[in-house]
């Protein structure tokens, strides 16, 4: 299974992003970590051996890319509009600078996204504000930051 890692700075967030990509053709499936992990989770978790399959036979192309969590949503220290703006940058980045490079290597217009946990809330979040860019949302465990009612 080929597996590509690829670094770029980001201008949306001032910063090196990093991704693994893995597969040589296929439907392009964006792939975010859990809470606060990293671009190598889905390689680490083995999601990327169970989908070998799929990636081998040239039905999907995964893109793991990192996430900002730690600057954004649980970066307790900051106030709450700036870990919003935070995450607006990484939305910005995702839209403008990784679907439009997924769409061409692909050669598709619309891609699917999916995470566990903190990942899934991710790929449902930017779904619901990109339709025009999702075609295919799978969110396992979609946690979110909401508290749990009392009992």
């Amino acid at each position: 299974m080929k597996e590509d890692y690829r670094k770029w700075y980001s201008r949306h967030l001032g910063r090196d992003i990093e991704m693994l990509v893995f597969g040589h053709w296929g439907y392009p499936v964006l792939v975010f970590p859990t809470t606060m992990g990293r671009y190598y989770e889905a390689k680490d978790f083995k999601l990327t051996e169970a989908a070998r399959g799929h990636i081998e036979a040239g039905r999907v192309k995964l893109y793991c890319i990192d996430s900002t969590d730690r600057d954004s949503w649980y970066a307790r220290h900051l106030p709450p509009g700036t870990q919003i703006y935070n995450h607006t940058l990484y939305d910005r980045m995702v839209n403008d600078e990784l679907v439009p490079q997924l769409q061409r290597e692909c050669g598709v217009h619309k891609i699917g996204v999916t995470g566990c946990s903190f990942g899934g809330f991710q790929a449902l979040n930017f779904a619901f504000r990109h339709p025009d860019k999702v075609a295919h949302l799978w969110t396992m465990g979609a946690a979110t930051l909401a508290p749990s009612p009392p009992l």
